[in-house]
């Protein structure tokens, strides 16, 4: 009796051993079979909006994406933008614009945050190629300037009083 037991194990391990390589070779075949024939590139349709708004509980846009951006809002006021922009637009709970990264019409390229009342720091590329980085204060005056001109000369500027300038 011992050996017809021993004898039957045998044969049920041999059987699962042939039963799990013929699931692993399908599973392979399988994966060969079902693969997408551009291996490498991927097909996701594309979403295409001028505008998407990611806003909080209360439905305050938080964070908007647009092409183009409206005007900034700043306690419940419309602030007109010199030109049309587009980019991303950082909002505060009140829907106030406090900040973005922004591309106007006109060629301008900004980074900025701003307080309550106006701009605070900005780092900014004009059309003309001047770049620079700027902080205001509250009243939006122009406190610190660090200034790359088109002609390759840097200023510094502190409280809009030059303190530098290469040659």
């Amino acid at each position: 009796m011992n050996k017809s037991i021993h004898g039957r194990v045998e044969q049920l391990e041999r059987r699962q051993k042939w039963f799990v390589s013929a699931l692993a070779l399908s599973l392979l075949v399988s994966c060969f079979a079902f693969r997408p024939s551009h291996v490498g590139a991927t097909s996701l349709p594309a979403l295409r909006t001028s505008q998407l708004e990611i806003v909080d509980s209360a439905g305050v846009a938080r964070l908007r994406l647009g092409a183009p951006l409206p005007d900034a809002t700043l306690e419940g006021k419309t602030q007109q933008r010199r030109s049309p922009a587009s980019g991303i637009q950082l909002n505060d709970a009140k829907g106030n614009e406090i900040g973005g990264l922004v591309m106007l019409n006109d060629g301008t390229e900004t980074l900025c945050f701003d307080t309550r009342s106006s701009e605070a720091d900005c780092m900014y590329l004009m059309p003309s190629g001047e770049r620079g980085f700027w902080v205001g204060d509250d009243k939006g005056k122009n406190r610190a300037e660090l200034i790359l001109g088109a002609d390759d000369k840097t200023k510094l500027l502190l409280d809009g009083k030059s303190i530098w300038t290469s040659h």
